[in-house]
């Protein structure tokens, strides 16, 4: 009652024993032959699922599946086939079991494949079996990440603070695990950084409009895919403008120069720059200090400094401005620059003297020796303030030079106070556009180069015979060029001398005079009684009293004569002369005549008009007498002279006798009615 079936076994071997009641036995081998039917379906023996990579080549052999017939023969031998088609990806060997991949696998597009594997065996009637496979793509690293876009634009404010994130990037990479892990890198150094897990795009530094108004940044998005995978995108930052800048001059400090007595007119410009932009970098200007008299204006938007009046550089040279330059749209933000105004000269102040100008030279001067500097000051400066000088109308007879530019006067020729003691110099002054002039007093003084020198060098004195003693007889004066000091004289005699003794008649004066030291005045001492016709001779010395002293002489001759008795006498004590109006001068009007009783010296007369009646028109003849017109008459002016004429003799104590004598001035017709 056995079910035999051939999994277990194909033939069965017996053993009989035979034993029968007694003690024989007996054995006997048989062997029963179980012929097989179909009656076991392929069993499969694979697993259920696998993994397959996705980049798995075609055709090649993912799998063999293996399915077991227990049947034997043909009922045992198993074919195999995929029941539903699956998209002419996969095939099978209908014999081997191989799975075969047919075409490229893309896991982003399908993960998971599952296949319905029929193992049907040959048996009559077949009998079948079937089995789910699924088979997981996995994934390789073939794909890239993928950012929504390649470019992306954004605006952000400079002042946005360190570490604020301004955006955040997405790539989205469509492998799966490690390989769909994606990381960002930004591959340049900058105010930005890139959070590598996030995407977020970071400010890492401070940003600056004004140093750099935007961006161009390549985000790198990489993948952890082996090799890796990576793709770009490009962010263009815009930074927008916020009022974070002052106003900045372009220099501290600006020199400027203006010329004086211009009419106002353009100075310079200052230029403050505000590296904002826009209404933020607008900049307006004004002067807050320096503007002494309000002599200068800035325009407030340009910076463009002019004066507004004429400029006086005398009065002031240089004016120092302060500038302010201020922000437009925020009042606290400024900035200040000194502006170095120099007014430059022109020629307009003439030259100045500075004193007045008197000096004194020794006459004994050298020739190039300095006397005097002559200054003066121009308010002007540089070459408008080069002065030269010289003197106006120099000649020859002027002993002085100037230097052209120092000034300085020299002595150019000899002087001789002597000859002059006295120069005015009229000196000017020029600037090459103005003149001045001025007296320059040079007063030369004294030495003692001259000697003093009497008026006669030889005198010849008619004296009478006089009991008398210490008398004045005469004085002998001698004047010394020279001045103070040097020109004081001292007269003495000089002593008795025998040589002066030559025969009876001649004598030296000596014993009989002395004579005072200081005015020359000659003193008779001795009595000449009896001495009539005697000569005698005296010599005088004058001596300055210069260093060294300088000294002259003069010889007096004394001729020893009788007394002067008489006075010159006229026949009649009034003369008379008439003389038309029109006489010319030069005639001779009368003849002056009086008679002296007395011989010699005595006797000789001299004729003069008395004091008081010199300036009438006529003159005397001192030796002939001779009355002669000077002047012209008038008759309608003065028709009669009234004056006196003297008679002097030549006596040592003279005698005179006096004229009155009238001139009648006729009249001529010479005036129309």
């Amino acid at each position: 009652n056995w079910q035999i079936g051939s999994r277990h076994k194909s033939f069965l071997l017996l053993y009989l024993l035979v034993s029968c009641w007694t003690s024989c036995v007996h054995f006997s081998h048989v062997i029963v032959v179980v012929t097989d039917v179909n009656d076991n379906a392929p069993m499969f023996a694979s697993a259920k699922s696998l993994i397959i990579p996705e980049d798995t080549a075609p055709h090649s052999v993912v799998m063999t599946v293996h399915a077991e017939d227990e049947d034997s023969g043909s009922n045992g031998e198993v074919l195999y086939y995929l029941k539903t088609p699956s998209g002419g990806t996969f095939s099978i060997g209908n014999t081997s079991g191989n799975i075969y991949l047919e075409e490229a696998l893309d896991r982003e597009q399908v993960d998971t494949v599952t296949i319905i594997i029929i193992a049907t065996d040959r048996g009559s009637p077949r009998l079948t079996s079937s089995m789910n496979l699924t088979m997981h793509i996995e994934d390789v690293n073939d794909n890239d990440p993928e950012f929504p876009q390649s470019t992306y634009s954004l605006t952000i404010g400079e002042d946005i603070p360190r570490g604020t994130s301004v955006f955040q990037l997405q790539a989205h990479d469509r492998d799966v695990g490690q390989n769909g892990e994606v990381w960002y890198m930004l591959n340049q150094t900058g105010p930005f950084v890139v959070d590598q897990l996030s995407g977020e795009l970071i400010v890492d530094n401070p940003l600056d409009y004004e140093n750099k108004k935007e961006f161009t940044l390549l985000i790198e998005a990489r993948d952890s895919g082996s090799p890796p995978f990576s793709s770009f995108a490009e962010i263009h930052l815009n930074i927008s403008d916020v009022n974070d800048n002052f106003p900045l001059f372009t220099q501290t400090e600006y020199r400027c120069e203006v010329l004086e007595n211009s009419p106002p007119s353009w100075v310079c410009d200052v230029l403050a720059i505000d590296a904002d932009s826009d209404s933020y970098g607008t900049v307006q200007y004004n002067i807050t200090e320096g503007n002494t008299e309000n002599c200068f204006t800035v325009d407030p938007e340009s910076g463009l400094l002019s004066t507004t009046e004429s400029l006086d550089r005398e009065h002031i040279s240089e004016f120092s401005l302060t500038v302010e330059a201020t922000d437009i749209d925020n009042p606290l933000y400024k900035d200040k620059a000194i502006v170095i105004i120099v007014v430059l000269d022109r020629n307009d102040n003439a030259p100045r003297f500075s004193q007045i100008f008197f000096t004194k030279v020794s006459e004994d001067a050298s020739i190039g020796h300095s006397i005097i500097q002559v200054t003066s000051n121009d308010d002007d400066i540089g070459v408008n303030a080069i002065i030269n000088y010289s003197i106006i109308d120099q000649s020859d007879h002027i002993p002085f030079n100037i230097n052209f530019t120092s000034g300085y006067i020299t002595v150019e020729r000899p002087l001789d106070r002597e000859m002059q003691d006295l120069y005015i110099l009229k000196v000017n002054a020029n600037d090459s556009a103005w003149s001045i002039s001025t007296d320059i007093t040079i007063v030369v003084t004294d030495i003692n180069d001259n000697k003093p020198v009497f008026s006669d060098n030889f005198y010849t004195v008619v004296l009478p015979e006089t009991k008398e003693e210490d008398i004045f007889v005469m004085q002998v004066l001698a004047a010394d060029a020279d001045l103070g000091q040097n020109s004081e004289i001292l007269y003495f005699i000089e002593p008795s001398n025998e040589e002066f003794w030559v025969n009876a008649t001649t004598g030296n004066a000596s014993d009989f005079f002395w004579i005072h030291s200081d005015n020359g005045k000659l003193i008779l001492h001795q009595t000449l009684a009896e001495s009539v016709n005697l000569r005698l001779t005296l010599i005088v010395v004058a001596k300055d009293q210069g260093t060294p002293s300088l000294s002259s002489q003069t010889e007096i001759t004394f001729e020893i004569t009788g007394r002067n008795q008489f006075p010159p006498l006229f026949k009649e004590p009034d003369v008379t002369f008439s003389v038309p109006e029109d006489l010319p001068i030069g005639s001779v009007i009368g003849k002056i005549q009086a008679e002296d009783a007395d011989y010699g010296p005595n006797g000789a007369i001299m004729y003069c008009i008395t004091p008081g009646n010199q300036y009438f028109p006529f003159s005397v003849g001192e030796a002939s007498g001779l009355l002669t017109l000077m002047t012209e008459l008038d008759f309608e002016k003065q028709g009669v002279y009234h004056l006196q004429i003297k008679a002097m003799d030549g006596g040592w104590a003279s005698k005179t006798g006096v004229l009155n004598v009238t001139v009648v001035v006729m009249d001529v017709n010479d005036n129309p009615p």
